[in-house]
């Protein structure tokens, strides 16, 4: 089961150190009842927060969801092949 709204949000709070101001600013205006209930929209969420708060994904991920996306490989980022190449 996906944890709530609520419950994401405080425990984006405690993890982070952020302000409850800053997760609100940054809480995507459309977001509400139908989209709680959706898998999809709740990744979006986490990712969309991710990109405008600065923080990796991964560090906004449940444990039922870091368990699912466990397998996953992982990317360099561009600049990590750059330095590689000097």
């Amino acid at each position: 089961m996906t944890e709530s709204a609520a419950d994401f949000k405080a425990r984006l709070i405690q993890r982070t150190g952020l302000t409850d101001d800053a997760v609100t600013a940054a809480w995507p205006d459309w977001w509400g009842q139908e989209a709680e209930v959706s898998a999809s929209a709740n990744a979006e969420l986490r990712f969309s927060l991710a990109r405008k708060l600065g923080l990796d994904a991964r560090t906004l991920l449940g444990e039922q969801e870091l368990q699912t996306a466990s397998h996953l490989p992982t990317f360099a980022k561009p600049t990590d092949q750059l330095r590689q190449r000097n």
